[in-house]
C-alpha cells in the first residue's frame, strides 16, 4: 500500500459504526449527523431575520462544553426536480409531441443551471481519559458517551426545522460527499465493511497541494480559512448562498466556560498594558480597548463565548476555484474579514472540515454568541413542488416546482409593464399545464396566445365585429330542467352581475330587488327550452322579462320594468342588433382563444360588450360545460379598464363567483394599480397565486392592495431594468410562500411565445401553410435565422 496513503489516513479518526446513527472514533470520540431543513431568509426582514436567528443563539447556547458542534452547509450542482418534472410528464392525458418537446426543452434547459443547498450538523462527543482501561472498559465508555451524545443530539434538533439524526450510512455518504469529489460525482454508495476502518474505506489516495488547492482523485478543492471575522449581522451567510459553484462550508463550533474565558481576557488586557513601551502605545491601547469592548458586551448581554473556525471549500477546476475564490475573498474582506488560503492553509483545513473532524481543526478563535450565531451557514432555497407541473428557475440557482391542479382555489394574477416577460410565461404555463388536463379559454388584445393555442388543438378567432356574434346567455344544455331553479345558483348570479350594466343603463350596481327580479327572470327563460335553439338571446331575455307577472313585490315589479327598457333601449342601438342573432363565434372546448384588437379599434363600446358577453360564454363551458379544471385568462386588462372600469369588475367578480372552487379559475394579467383597484377586495383576496414582473413604480400601493410582506415587497422594488437581460426577474406567491425567480426559457418556447412586429409577420406567412406546431416552430426559427444572417 501507498506509504503515502497510509501515513495520511492516519490524521483522520472515524473508526468504525456505533449503533444506527453513531461513528465511533480511534481515540475514543463520538459523532453523529443531524439533517435538518435550513431556513430561507432570503426575502425576510431585518426584523423577521432577527426573530428566527434566536432560535440559533439558543440552539448555540444550548451546546455542552464536552462536545463540538460543526455545522455544514453544501453546495452542489442538482437537477433532480428537472428529472421529477420529466418523470410527472406521464401523467399527460393530451398534447400529443407538442407536449412532450415542451417539457423535454424546459427540463434541459434549466437543468444545466439547476443547484441546491443543503445543510447538516455533525456533534462530537470529545474523547475522555480513563485511566488503567483496557480495550474492552474503552469501548463500554464509548458506548456510555454515544447515548449521551444521542440525547444531546435530540435536544439539540428543537431548534433545528425539520432536525433528525441520520444513519451512519447517510453520514458516511455526506463525508464521501466533501472528501471524495470524484466518487460522489459518479454516485459511489457507501458501504460498511467491519473488516477496514471507516477511515481506510473513505480515503482512497494522499491528496497533493497544487496551485494552492487540494487535488485528489483528479478533482480540485480550493480551502479557505476566514481568519479575521468580518462585521456581522443575522443572515450574513446570504452572500454567499447563491454563489454559482459548487461549494462546502464548514463553521466548526465549540462552546467554552464563559466565567474562566473572560478571567482570561482580562489577564491579556493587564499583559498588554504592561508592554505598551515594548509593542508601540496606539497598538496596545486598541488591544486593550477591543478586549475591554469584548468582555463589556458578553457581559451586559448575557452571551456566551465559543471557540469556532469557519473554513470554505471551492470545488471545481483550477480557474474555477480560483474565479469563486477571489469572489468569495473580495465580498468577505470589503466587510472586515481577512481570508487566508496559502499552501498552509490547505491540507489542515482540508481535514478538518470534512464532518466529524472538526473537533481537531487547528486553530479556533474566541467569539461571542451573536458573531458565530449570524454567521452559521443555514441558508436554503425553497424549492416549490416536488413533482412539478411547471419548473422554473429561482434568482439563487434553484429549480422551482409549481402546480395548478393542486391548488384548492387557483385564482391568479399577474403585473407587470410590457416587455417584463409576462407573455412567455404565461405561454410557458399554457403549454405545461394543459397537457394535464387543465382546460384554458383566453381573451386578449393582440395575438400573442395564438400559436400555442393551435398548438394544442384549439381555434383562435380574431373577433371581426361585422362577422362574429356573440351569445353572452348560457346553453340550455347546462340547465336542470327538473330543478326548481333550472340554472345553477352561482351561473345565474355571475351571468346577471356580469351584464347589470345592460340593465341599468351603465351602472354595475343591482340593488336587492333588481338582482332579484333579473335572476328571477333568467331561471325562467330555462324552465321552458326551445329544442329547436342551442340557448335563449337577449331578445329572448328581454322579451321574458316585459311580460313577466310572477314577482314576489312591487319593488321587483318596478325593478323589472325599468330594466326591461334599459335592456330593449340597448337592443335598439347599433351595436346592440349586432347581438339580436344566434350566436356565430366558435370556441373549441379544451382551449381556445380571441383576439379583440379589431373590436378595440372599431369601437370601444364595442369592445366593453363582445368582452363581457365572450367572458361569460367561456366561463360557461369551463365551468359548467366540462369537468376538466379551467382557467379563463383575461390579458391587456389595462386596455379595458381604460375604457370600462366598472365593468371590468364585475366581469371579474361575476367570473369568479361562478366557477365550482374545485375546478374554476380567473385568471388576469395587468399592468398596474388600476386594474387592480378595479377587483372587488374579496375576489382579490381569494387569488392565492400572483406573479410580480418587472415595474418602475406603484409597488406600494400595489403592496398594500394585496397585503405583500415587506421582504418580497423589498426584493421586487430591486428588480433590474430588464429590456437588456437575457432573463426577466420575477416574484411569484403561492399563498404565502413567495418564490424569487430567474426567468429563463428554451428556445422552443421562445418562438411560441415571439411578438415583436417581425416575428408576428413571419408566424402570418408560415400559418397557412404549416399546420404541424413542431414543423411550424422548426421551420420559423429557421427563417427567422437565415434573415438575421443576410
Amino acid at each position: 500500500m501507498d506509504k503515502r496513503l497510509v501515513k495520511y489516513e492516519r490524521n483522520f479518526t472515524w473508526s468504525h459504526p456505533l449503533g444506527g446513527e453513531v461513528i465511533a472514533h480511534q481515540d475514543g470520540a463520538v459523532s453523529l449527523m443531524i439533517e435538518w431543513d435550513g431556513l430561507d431568509a432570503e426575502m425576510l426582514t431585518e426584523q423577521e431575520r432577527g426573530l428566527q436567528w434566536l432560535s440559533f443563539y439558543r440552539a448555540l447556547q444550548s451546546l455542552g462544553t464536552d462536545c463540538t458542534a460543526e455545522f455544514h452547509w453544501w453546495r452542489e450542482h442538482d437537477h433532480r426536480l428537472a428529472l421529477a418534472y420529466l418523470e410527472k410528464g406521464q401523467d399527460m392525458v393530451r398534447g400529443g409531441e407538442i407536449a412532450v418537446a415542451v417539457r423535454q426543452a424546459q427540463a434541459d434547459h434549466l437543468a444545466q443551471y439547476a443547484m441546491c443547498n443543503s445543510v447538516a450538523v455533525v456533534l462530537t462527543q470529545h474523547p475522555r481519559k480513563h485511566w488503567f482501561t483496557g480495550a474492552r472498559r474503552a469501548l463500554k465508555h464509548q458506548a456510555i458517551a454515544a447515548a449521551a451524545l444521542r440525547d444531546s443530539a435530540r435536544a439539540l434538533t428543537k431548534y433545528l426545522a425539520g432536525g433528525q439524526m441520520v444513519s451512519h450510512e447517510r453520514y458516511a455518504a455526506r463525508i464521501q460527499q466533501s472528501l471524495s469529489r470524484a466518487a460522489h460525482l459518479r454516485g459511489a454508495t457507501v458501504r460498511h465493511d467491519p473488516n477496514f476502518l471507516l477511515s481506510e474505506q473513505l480515503i482512497r489516495e494522499a491528496p497533493v497541494v497544487v496551485n494552492k488547492a487540494v487535488t485528489l482523485g483528479g478533482q480540485v478543492t480550493k480551502v479557505l480559512l476566514v481568519y479575521l471575522y468580518p462585521d456581522s449581522h443575522p443572515g450574513w451567510f446570504l452572500g454567499l448562498a447563491s454563489v454559482p459553484a459548487a461549494l462546502h462550508v464548514s463553521h466548526i463550533v465549540r462552546r467554552v466556560d464563559t466565567k474562566s474565558a473572560m478571567q482570561r481576557a482580562e489577564r491579556e488586557s493587564d499583559l498588554l498594558e504592561g508592554t505598551l513601551s515594548r509593542r508601540g502605545r496606539d497598538y496596545s491601547e486598541k488591544g486593550m480597548s477591543d478586549l475591554a469592548a469584548f468582555r463589556t458586551l458578553v457581559a451586559e448581554h448575557n452571551l456566551q463565548i465559543f471557540h469556532n473556525a469557519f473554513i470554505v471549500h471551492v470545488h471545481g477546476t483550477h480557474q474555477a476555484v480560483n474565479d469563486t475564490s477571489e469572489q468569495i475573498t473580495d465580498w468577505i474582506e470589503k466587510g472586515g474579514g481577512q481570508v487566508r488560503d496559502a499552501d498552509y492553509i490547505q491540507l489542515p483545513y482540508f481535514r478538518a472540515a470534512q464532518p466529524g473532524q472538526g473537533y481537531r481543526v487547528p486553530m479556533l478563535r474566541p467569539d461571542h454568541t451573536w458573531q458565530v450565531g449570524d454567521m452559521l451557514p443555514v441558508q436554503v432555497y425553497r424549492t416549490g413542488d416536488s413533482v412539478p407541473e411547471s419548473l422554473r428557475l429561482g434568482q439563487a440557482g434553484q429549480l422551482i416546482g409549481f402546480g395548478l391542479s393542486n391548488q384548492p382555489v387557483s385564482h391568479s394574477f399577474t403585473v407587470a409593464m410590457t416587455g417584463s416577460g409576462k407573455g412567455v410565461d404565461k405561454v410557458a404555463t399554457i403549454a405545461e399545464t394543459f397537457p394535464f388536463g387543465i382546460d384554458w379559454y383566453i381573451a386578449e388584445v393582440g395575438n400573442s396566445y395564438q400559436w400555442v393555442v393551435e398548438a394544442f388543438g384549439g381555434t383562435y378567432t380574431r373577433i371581426d365585429p361585422d362577422k362574429n356574434v356573440v351569445n353572452p346567455l348560457p346553453p340550455f344544455a347546462v340547465a336542470d330542467m327538473h330543478a326548481d331553479m333550472p340554472l345553477d345558483a352561482k351561473l345565474a348570479g355571475g351571468t346577471i352581475q356580469a351584464l347589470s350594466f345592460l340593465l341599468t343603463d351603465g351602472s354595475t350596481k343591482l340593488d336587492v330587488h333588481s338582482r332579484s327580479a333579473a335572476q328571477m327572470v333568467l331561471q325562467m327563460l330555462y324552465a321552458r327550452p326551445d329544442a329547436a335553439r342551442n340557448a335563449p338571446t337577449l331578445p329572448d331575455y328581454f322579451n321574458e322579462m316585459h311580460r313577466a307577472d310572477y314577482f314576489d313585490n312591487t319593488q321587483q315589479r318596478e325593478a323589472a320594468k325599468r330594466m326591461a327598457e334599459n335592456l330593449h333601449s340597448f337592443l335598439s342601438t347599433t351595436e346592440g342588433r349586432l347581438f339580436t342573432r344566434q350566436d356565430n363565434l366558435t370556441l373549441s372546448s379544451g382551449i381556445t382563444g380571441v383576439d379583440l384588437k379589431e373590436v378595440g379599434q372599431a369601437s370601444e363600446q364595442l369592445l366593453k360588450f363582445y368582452l363581457v358577453f365572450i367572458s361569460l360564454r367561456m366561463a360557461q363551458m369551463a365551468f359548467y360545460q366540462s369537468r376538466n379544471p379551467a382557467r379563463i385568462l383575461l390579458d391587456e386588462m389595462h386596455e379595458f379598464v381604460r375604457v370600462f372600469p366598472e365593468v371590468t369588475g364585475a366581469l371579474i367578480s361575476g367570473i369568479a363567483r361562478m366557477g365550482r372552487k374545485e375546478n374554476a379559475a380567473i385568471d388576469l394579467v395587468t399592468q398596474g394599480i388600476k386594474e387592480i383597484d378595479v377587483i372587488e377586495t374579496e375576489v382579490l383576496n381569494s387569488m392565492p397565486l400572483r406573479s410580480l414582473m418587472y415595474r418602475s413604480d406603484e409597488w406600494d400601493a400595489i403592496a398594500a392592495r394585496i397585503n405583500m410582506p415587506a421582504g418580497p415587497l423589498e426584493a421586487w422594488r430591486r428588480f433590474p431594468y430588464p429590456m437588456n437581460l437575457p432573463w426577466r426577474p420575477a416574484l411569484r406567491s403561492v399563498g404565502p410562500e413567495y418564490y424569487h425567480l430567474h426567468l429563463t426559457f428554451p428556445d422552443l418556447i421562445l418562438d411560441l411565445a415571439a411578438t415583436s412586429p417581425d416575428d408576428l409577420m413571419l408566424k402570418e406567412a408560415i400559418a397557412p401553410m404549416v399546420r404541424d406546431p413542431l414543423e411550424r416552430l422548426q421551420q420559423f426559427r429557421a427563417t427567422r435565422e437565415r434573415r438575421q444572417a443576410a
